[in-house]
């Protein structure tokens, strides 16, 4: 069974390469990660009386919360799109 792999800005990774790329805290990843997910999240605040601010502050918070529960094997789930969702899950 072939590994499912994930856009994340031009580079097409796995969920493991993922993971292992923010534990060792690869820049470039971080960003991408950051940057590709803002915007749901931001939709999703505005959608309930928050506002700009509330999105990032809120955003901020979650996306520590994803990057510690991963460098410390909390995140149990190696694939991409589960790198994703976990971090929406944590907005929620």
């Amino acid at each position: 069974m072939q590994k499912k792999k994930t856009n994340i800005g031009n580079k097409e990774l796995s969920g493991e390469e993922i993971v292992s790329l923010i534990k060792i805290n690869d820049e470039p990843t971080l960003q991408r990660i950051y940057k590709s997910n803002f915007e749901k999240v931001k939709r999703f605040v505005l959608k309930n009386n928050g506002n700009s601010a509330a999105a990032k502050d809120v955003y901020q918070e979650a996306f520590v919360a994803m990057w510690k529960n991963i460098k410390r094997d909390k995140c149990c789930s190696k694939d991409a799109s589960s790198v994703n969702g976990y971090l929406y899950q944590i907005v929620l």
